[in-house]
């Protein structure tokens, strides 16, 4: 009986040569996949992130518009006419109370103030680590 010997293609598919060949073709193909699949991730998580900065340009835009819409109202001009220039409505009466200082009246002052227990906040702040209580 004679034995049939395997044709050259069984050969080179049950072959060494053919099984490394494979692996490393194999091999290529995982690692380009895997390179290409994290190329995505990123591009993903990029669009994701610019996506966010879109949204918070558009609230700051809003917020920008609203701003703007208040600076062009007639009750910001009054505003910063009565604030900023000093200006009053007609008919408006003003009343400007000043700040009584030390040197108008002396020690004179400084004793009724510690009389009635209204002391400077460093005073106050000094009594507070050195009085034992």
């Amino acid at each position: 009986m004679r034995v049939q010997e395997p044709s050259l293609v069984s050969r080179f598919f049950s072959s060494r040569l053919f099984l490394v060949a494979t692996t490393v073709v194999l091999l290529i193909t995982s690692l380009s996949f895997a390179r290409a699949y994290y190329r995505n991730y990123q591009v993903q998580q990029e669009i994701r992130e610019l996506k966010q900065e879109v949204t918070a340009l558009e609230g700051k835009t809003l917020e920008s518009m609203d701003i703007l819409e208040y600076v062009k109202s007639d009750s910001f001009v009054e505003e910063t006419a009565r604030i900023d220039q000093n200006m009053k409505r007609p008919g408006e009466k003003v009343i400007v109370i000043k700040e009584v200082s030390d040197v108008q009246y002396g020690n004179a002052a400084r004793t009724e103030v510690s009389k009635r227990g209204l002391f400077t906040n460093p005073v106050k702040w000094w009594n507070y680590f050195t009085k034992h209580k």
